[in-house]
């Protein structure tokens, strides 16, 4: 048991790793050049320019992802581009609404999930079972978009 856990927590390295790449080059690929947003469209170019060098946005590619996969491994994720504070304390703010959400959904889950697999394993190959199937399979394939949506009209 201690062996397999070492060996997940092994693996967890590598895709930290890549969803931290992914993360960066996502960030440099959205169109728009940050420096431009954050000044305004009337900004000058110079002040655009400095505004960039600041940022180390000026620099290579290569030394912008070294510099970002160090932040990442040392806890420093930079600041925000739309607050100017930094993004640590702004996840930090955010997390127990986060866990709470998370925490919620889970028991929404097990508490729809458990009662109707039992259901379904009970009436195995009849109706019941195929309309908890199927009920369980909307569930999973409706857009968390929509599903938000109708949540939040429920409560107004």
């Amino acid at each position: 048991m201690t062996r397999f856990l070492i060996k997940r927590l092994l693996l967890t390295v590598p895709v930290l790793i890549g969803i931290a790449t992914l993360v960066f080059l996502m960030l440099h690929l959205v169109p728009g050049d940050p420096a431009q947003m954050m000044l305004g469209e009337s900004a000058p170019p110079s002040d655009v320019a400095d505004l960039r060098a600041r940022l180390g946005m000026d620099r290579p590619l290569y030394v912008q992802y070294g510099s970002f996969m160090k932040g990442v491994a040392t806890g420093d994720l930079g600041t925000s581009f739309r607050t100017n504070r930094p993004v640590t304390s702004l996840i930090a703010e955010r997390m127990p609404a986060t866990f709470e959400l998370a925490l919620v959904s889970m028991l929404a889950a097990i508490l729809v999930a458990v009662p109707l697999g039992i259901i379904a394993a009970v009436y195995a190959g009849g109706a019941i079972d195929h309309a908890a199937t199927t009920l369980a399979l909307l569930g999973i394939s409706v857009p968390i978009s929509g599903l938000a949506r109708s949540w939040r009209s429920c409560f107004r």
